[in-house]
């Protein structure tokens, strides 16, 4: 029995998107530079001269072939053009990296004594092919290799096959092939009568083969195709490829602020910090640095409500939307919960009729919340909810914060309102905490901002990053406040049997692809281009950058509340020409996600709802 491989993209991967890429590697080479003296790039002229060599060749082409079409049009000696023959293959020798599952296979076959070979459609010669594997395994040293421009045969015609068949005496029926091109790799090999396996290729995202980034950038991506080779499914290439850079961007950032300004413990405040927490543990003990790391319980609801009076509630405005207790749509019930009520307890006093009202919208949601307030009993009980969340959020940061340590609390994003409230709170009651906090992104104003005690990694006038806040945080309920326990206070969560990432998602993959990226890129100390992939993973993000597979991917996370509050729906849940026949204020309510996701004319219907949605909140001030 025959056993053969594929070779470039089955045993062999490059760390680049593109294979073109290799030649914009190579193009920033001194020795590259003082050969090229043309004017004309480097990269587009390699590029080219394969393309067209190509077209008007009618049997395989060589890679002296290439640089010889290129001699004769720039005027290059013959010893040049072996420079630069050399000088491509070193640069596929530093950008590659064997698979590991596919090498295992083939040396698993030899040591039972397997007849192996290797198959390559490819300009390189056996020689050189040979030296490119047996620079990363030794095994590849005796392998017998058949490359298509040796013999002027290839795969893609099949005539590769049939002279290995006739050379090595092995009928199609006693032959097996591994590779991952569906044409060449698979139909044709299968068409002869060989048992055709067709192999996964590397994760690639539509984005990544379009990456407009530097040198470094690229090598983030080889770094991150070589964690992605251990993958676990979609939800660990979404971590390892999307969301890891990102959170290793801050983190690095608050871990670098801190020891710079003498702080030795941070508090990373769930849930959105749960991930943000073990991507720092990962690079405090790789670098052995003496900084120590916890978790605060807290949220928009716990540290808001106990500012809140009864006037405030009385005079919220269409435009300020209070989303810490209002969720659209939810049931009447739900946005009480958020501030002390149990369900029975509101049913009690208002009955069960109002505790089933749907609400749709803000003006449902503020039309039984004033229906609520001009009951005394609710009002009463409303001001002793508020007194009493405040005496245990007191107690609580109390004893969870370490005073006799120099803290900082580390987050992701903040609209400003909810630390202003939680810092005025702290100074009315005189509390023993400190300020100190570190976020991803606000929306803080320049007169809110306080540059002594916050410091914000990316401001929102510079760039909308609230996107990131959805893959960071932890997969459970949130904390909505905190009660006693004996002598101690601990946090209280929602009761809800769904939460985001619980549902269909494997959020241990997806934790699994950061932390693995975290390790790597730690172990690696290389200097990678962080601010420019993540630059681009942000258009992703925003879709400046449509990236089907990644919008798809993204799109089904579990994440937004249905009726009971329970996060159970897609991040961005499904669109259909059925909302059309709706209200426009039903299509406003779906995120720019569900436009992309849709497809079609979809992503144009969300522009022009976009724009009349600015004119109207325009025309509102």
């Amino acid at each position: 029995m025959l056993y053969s491989f594929d070779i470039f993209d089955t045993i062999l991967y490059r760390t680049v998107p593109n294979s073109t890429d290799i030649f914009l590697l190579m193009e920033q080479k001194p020795e590259v530079k003082a050969l090229w003296k043309n004017q004309n790039s480097f990269v587009e002229v390699r590029r080219k001269a394969e393309f067209w060599l190509r077209r008007r060749s009618t049997t395989e082409i060589s890679i002296e072939d290439i640089y010889g079409e290129i001699g004769k049009k720039y005027n290059l000696s013959k010893d040049v053009q072996k420079q630069l023959v050399t000088l491509e293959l070193a640069t596929e020798k530093e950008n590659s990296f064997l698979h590991a599952k596919a090498v295992n296979k083939i040396k698993n076959l030899q040591s039972k004594g397997k007849n192996v070979i290797l198959l390559s459609d490819m300009y390189w010669h056996e020689a050189e092919v040979r030296d490119l594997l047996s620079s990363k395994d030794p095994i590849f040293s005796n392998v017998p290799i058949y490359v298509s421009c040796d013999y002027g045969a290839t795969k893609k015609n099949r005539k590769l096959y049939e002279i290995v068949s006739k050379e090595l005496n092995v009928p199609y029926v006693d032959w097996k092939h591994y590779g991952d091109n569906v044409k060449s790799d698979y139909n044709n090999a299968k068409s002869l009568g060989i048992e055709a396996v067709h192999t996964k290729r590397p994760q690639r995202y539509h984005y990544e083969r379009h990456l407009p980034l530097s040198i470094q950038g690229k090598a983030l991506y080889g770094l991150i195709s070589q964690v992605r080779e251990n993958s676990n499914g979609p939800e660990y290439d979404l971590g390892a490829s999307f969301a890891a850079p990102m959170v290793y961007q801050y983190v690095l950032w608050v871990i670098e602020q801190a020891g710079a300004k003498g702080i030795n413990k941070l508090y990373f405040v769930l849930r959105d910090g749960y991930i943000l927490k073990k991507v720092a543990d990962v690079i405090i003990q790789n670098r052995e640095l003496d900084i120590k790391t916890e978790y605060l319980f807290g949220s928009r609801v716990a540290w808001r409500f106990p500012e809140v009076t009864i006037d405030s509630l009385k005079n919220l405005s269409v435009w300020d939307k209070s989303n810490w207790i209002f969720r659209d749509p939810a049931y009447a019930y739900v946005p009480f919960e958020r501030m002390g009520f149990e369900k029975e307890e509101l049913e009690s006093i208002l009955g069960k009729t109002f505790c089933e009202q749907e609400y749709h919208s803000f003006a449902d949601f503020k039309a039984g919340l004033d229906e609520a307030l001009a009951n005394s009993v609710i009002c009463d009980q409303l001001e002793e909810n508020i007194k009493t969340a405040g005496e245990n959020m007191s107690a609580y940061l109390v004893q969870a914060l370490d005073e006799n340590s120099n803290y900082a609390l580390v987050d992701t994003n903040s609209t400003g309102k909810t630390q202003r409230d939680l810092d005025r709170y702290i100074e009315t009651h005189n509390l023993p905490i400190r300020k100190l906090r570190f976020f991803y992104h606000t929306f803080l104003s320049d007169e809110a901002a306080n540059s002594e005690t916050q410091f914000i990694f990316l401001d929102a006038k510079e760039q909308d990053r609230r996107f990131p806040e959805a893959l960071f945080r932890a997969p459970y309920n949130p904390c909505y406040g905190y009660e006693k326990d004996g002598d101690k206070v601990k946090p209280k969560f929602f009761n809800g049997k769904y939460c985001a990432w619980n549902y269909s998602f494997s959020y241990d993959n997806y934790l699994k692809g950061i932390v693995d990226f975290t390790d790597a890129i730690e172990k690696s100390k290389k200097k990678y281009d962080l601010d420019s992939y993540v630059d681009v993973l942000m258009k992703v993000a925003n879709f400046d950058i449509v990236s089907d597979d990644e919008v798809q991917q993204v799109a089904r996370l579990p994440f937004n509340p249905d009726m009971n509050g329970e996060e159970i729906l897609d991040f961005y849940p499904e669109i259909h020409a059925k909302n059309l026949t709706h209200p426009f204020t039903e299509l406003i309510y779906f995120p720019k996600g569900s436009y992309f996701r849709a497809g079609g004319i979809w992503p144009g219907i969300y522009k022009a709802l976009d724009e009349m949605v600015k004119l109207k909140r325009k025309s509102k001030k």
